[in-house]
């Protein structure tokens, strides 16, 4: 839902709705890779007044198991 911008004040934030994917896969006992995509259907969005969040971003990595 939509959220106050201040106590002070009747405006509101529009609402919105993120979207996030995390795979992982293990390859071997020691190592694996992961992979995460933020903001999966690049929705634009504010935490406060105008100040835009990042669109989609993605990271990826690769694991070590002890």
């Amino acid at each position: 839902g939509s959220r106050n911008i201040s106590a002070e004040t009747d405006d509101k934030l529009d609402p919105y709705f993120l979207v996030d994917l995390a795979l992982s896969k293990r390859f071997h006992k020691r190592f694996g890779v992961t992979v995460k995509i933020f903001n999966l259907f690049n929705q634009e969005f504010e935490t406060r007044r105008n100040y835009i969040q990042p669109d989609m971003v993605s990271t990826a990595g690769i694991n070590y198991y002890w």
